[in-house]
């Protein structure tokens, strides 16, 4: 049951409770993200390896200045899947 996999043992939870854990966890499963093998608390983004950020394209020699891997939406910071998913002001402000 999905209340003892997520160690939810402090009270029984509500009907709808259950229901909104299930919608969670079937999103969750179906969108690349999964709890870390270290700890069960931590969420893992998986599968993001063949993005190629700017980052990654100035670290292999593609891009050849700090200013061509800035972020394309803020213009702030070089451009990471951290920054984008996590930091990125105006992308945030898209979502």
């Amino acid at each position: 049951m999905l209340q003892q996999e997520l160690h939810l043992t402090k009270r029984s939870l509500y009907d709808w409770e259950l229901v909104s854990l299930t919608e969670l966890r079937n999103l969750l499963d179906n969108s690349g993200v999964a709890a870390s093998l270290d700890s069960p608390d931590k969420l893992v983004w998986q599968g993001c390896a063949s993005v190629k950020t700017s980052e990654f394209l100035l670290r292999i020699g593609i891009l050849h200045s700090v200013e061509d891997a800035l972020c394309r939406f803020c213009k702030a910071n070089i451009e990471s899947l951290d920054h984008l998913l996590l930091l990125c002001g105006p992308v945030g402000d898209r979502v």
